[in-house]
């Protein structure tokens, strides 16, 4: 459990390391890290909150944006990978991303959303 330091420190665009889900929403995938899409104020609201998981996989996601370097992390944001993580769940906290950076997450993510379920 994150001490009360870092849950103060959880916003919009903060990399946390935690149990994730895969991506059918159904069994864990072990721990990842991820971006909180979420606002700030649905964060302060909740305990569970919506995240992109970073992956070394390149193939699988056609919504995929390369991790900045300046995080100190490696792989892709897997945009179509957005699920639920419990506040219990998270590990650690890391950076956060900048606007612009958060802003192409986002706008990926949208994209991804808005694709036909693959039966």
């Amino acid at each position: 459990m994150l001490s009360d330091e870092d849950i103060e420190k959880l916003c919009h665009g903060r990399v946390i390391y935690a149990e994730i889900l895969r991506s059918d929403g159904k069994d864990s995938a072990g721990p990842h890290w991820a971006v909180i899409v979420d606002s700030d104020e649905e964060i302060k609201a909740n305990t569970t909150y919506y995240v992109v998981v970073i992956s070394h996989d390149d193939k699988r996601d056609p919504f995929r944006i390369p991790v900045p370097r300046r995080i100190g992390l490696t792989g892709y944001f897997q945009c179509s990978w957005q699920v639920p993580v419990d506040l219990p769940g998270i590990q650690k906290i890391g950076h956060f991303l900048l606007a612009p950076e958060m802003a192409k997450v986002l706008e990926m993510a949208r994209q991804a959303k808005a694709q036909p379920k693959k039966p």
